[in-house]
């Protein structure tokens, strides 16, 4: 017995067309839709052009947290007593000195290292939407440590601190998009 593909009726096996509705019996069924076969590793990380030169903002972040780490020594011992310091006082208290300072280091080293980075893709001709996004987050975290900078001075609170850093990422990111907008243009 042939099952019939449209109405699903039973028929004979010599017979060439559905005693019920008609259609055809010997039609072949169409092979059923091939998709190319994607690699888990695209899906989770994109499909297209690979990003190897961002291999080289990771070794630069491993560098930064090294040297952080061996010019703030206290950073590890500073970071609980800090926190225990908060939870006994019950309310934010300010950071030891070491902790801004290591604070400060990390994000001028991680701003200059994504300038770094711009400049290397410069050279490289790489991709300029990727430039001016290395640039401009380069330019907000060094600001971010000038401004940690003015907190550790006691110049501003630290809620003037961040303050003043979201409104400079806001103006950047503005930047951005239109510098974005005028490489898409020309």
């Amino acid at each position: 017995m042939v099952t019939c593909p449209k109405c699903g009726a039973e028929a004979q096996e010599d017979h060439k067309f559905c005693s019920k509705c008609g259609a055809s019996l010997t039609v072949m069924p169409k092979p059923a839709e091939t998709r190319p076969r994607v690699r888990e590793r695209d899906t989770c990380f994109g499909e297209g052009k690979k990003d190897y030169l961002s291999l080289v903002s990771v070794g630069f972040f491993i560098i930064i947290v090294g040297m952080v780490f061996i010019l703030n020594l206290n950073v590890i011992d500073d970071f609980p007593q800090w926190i225990q310091d908060m939870t006994t006082q019950q309310r934010l208290a300010r950071p030891p000195d070491g902790l801004l300072n290591a604070a400060k280091l990390f994000f001028i080293l991680v701003g200059v290292s994504n300038c770094v980075m711009a400049s290397i893709r410069i050279v490289v001709n790489d991709v300029k939407s990727r430039i001016v996004a290395d640039a401009l987050s380069g330019v907000a975290l060094v600001l971010f440590a000038y401004f940690i900078q003015l907190y550790a001075a006691r110049s501003i609170t630290w809620l003037a601190a961040l303050a003043y850093e979201a409104i400079a990422v806001g103006l950047l990111v503005m930047l951005y998009s239109v510098i974005w907008y005028m490489l898409k243009k020309f």
